[in-house]
């Protein structure tokens, strides 16, 4: 279970460009000061191809932010903070709204974390005894909300299906790993099935940005919230889990 960029799957399945599939673009989680008295709520700005939120956080004078940006795929070290700063005020130099204050704060953040928008797709995540959890196995990205319905329900499965410790052989081992991949899959597939995929989230143009606010602002109205509710907000309850 350790991420998209997953070590143990690099070592036993192979590199990572066999199973990461780039989705068009770059995110930012951070911790910033408020700059707006949120009072609950979760904002969201967007300009073409931008994307800033800010949510609420445990601490009233702190906001947990977002910076989005698309692009093609960017060849930048993982572990290079500063490079990765850079980028964001490259790609967010002329935005508007509060983005100036966002990316300021973004570069002094602790927990400050940037990724590419990313799934991967395996046609077998378990091997020799190896068994890939969570977005090391099958990342459905930020974009889908399901990252910690699958970790949870993977963790889930995968435990029940090996059973009791002293019941261990190499025989239930394979025969678990199997069953834990029968039934993740269905979930995997609905969890990564992306209705807008980054189009949504970051749009291309203003024409863009004004269909989707329009979108989302009658899905949540009868009688469109029905199909809504189907497409979109049903997806982490769409499995019935096993009784271990």
């Amino acid at each position: 279970a350790d991420g998209p960029h997953s070590a143990v799957r690099r070592l036993v399945f192979g590199p990572e460009e066999q199973f990461v599939t780039a989705l068009g673009g770059y995110n930012a989680w951070f911790s910033a000061p408020d700059p707006v008295g949120l009072d609950g709520w979760c904002l969201l700005y967007q300009e073409p191809g931008l994307n800033a939120s800010i949510r609420p956080s445990h601490d009233p004078t702190t906001v947990k932010a977002g910076l989005a940006f698309r692009s093609l795929p960017i060849e930048y070290d993982r572990r290079d903070t500063d490079a990765q700063i850079a980028l964001l005020r490259e790609h967010f130099a002329a935005a508007r709204w509060h983005c100036p204050q966002l990316v300021a704060a973004a570069a002094t953040a602790e927990d400050f974390h940037f990724d590419a928008f990313c799934q991967v797709h395996m046609t077998s995540f378990a091997r020799d005894g190896v068994a890939l959890v969570g977005d090391a196995g099958y990342c459905a990205s930020p974009l889908s909300g399901m990252g910690t319905s699958l970790a949870l329900v993977g963790a889930y499965i995968l435990a029940g299906e090996l059973g009791p410790a002293n019941s261990f052989t190499a025989e239930r081992l394979s025969h678990s790993l199997v069953r834990y991949q029968e039934l993740m899959r269905p979930y995997i597939d609905r969890c990564q099935n992306l209705a807008n995929g980054i189009d949504g989230y970051l749009p291309k143009s203003d024409t863009d940005i004004t269909v989707t606010a329009q979108v989302m602002k009658w899905m949540q109205r009868w009688p469109f919230r029905p199909f809504a509710e189907r497409k979109w907000f049903t997806t982490a309850d769409s499995i019935t889990l096993p009784d271990y």
